[in-house]
């Protein structure tokens, strides 16, 4: 035990004695998303990226492309106004990997749209609003009570 006190002394005198640099989180959003079952409750997610607009999180579409030698998604969202865009970026993060995805980003707003497959036919998706502070991470996790639905729910549902 005494040892291992004397080691963690150590490694901060050596950290301290950097001359001075401090530690910076890079500023970025880190993101899951869940059931509301304990255990391993993470899913397989799409998690698409815009920027920040006042948004009907019904027109959200998702489209993934493939050709013989490419494959890629698009995923565009209309304003309350009409204008469509598109997602500025797209991750896919994998419940068989660590389900968990990042993005390092610049501070600012952001509009996310959170996309899992149903268990009955096509896919139930999520939209919010997020802040992203400076030199902070910002945790994105919603949860999907109900995976035989499809389509748009709340964030809070």
């Amino acid at each position: 035990m005494k040892r291992i006190l004397f080691l963690m002394v150590v490694a901060l005198a050596i950290t301290g004695c950097n001359g001075g640099d401090e530690l910076k989180i890079e500023t970025s959003m880190w993101y899951y998303a869940k059931t509301q079952y304990s255990g391993n409750n993470k899913l397989t997610a799409t998690f698409c990226f815009f920027k920040d607009g006042d948004y009907d999180p019904t027109t959200f579409e998702y489209k993934p492309y493939s050709s013989p030698s490419n494959v890629w998604e698009d995923a565009n969202i209309k304003t309350t106004s009409g204008e469509i865009v598109k997602s500025f970026f797209i991750d896919i993060v994998l419940k068989s990997d660590s389900g968990t995805g990042t993005y390092n980003c610049s501070p600012g707003n952001y509009y996310v749209v959170v996309m899992i497959n149903s268990n009955d036919e096509g896919i139930i998706w999520k939209a919010e609003h997020i802040s992203v502070t400076k030199n902070k991470i910002t945790m994105i996790d919603p949860t999907f009570k109900d995976t035989y639905t499809s389509g748009y729910l709340n964030w809070n549902e």
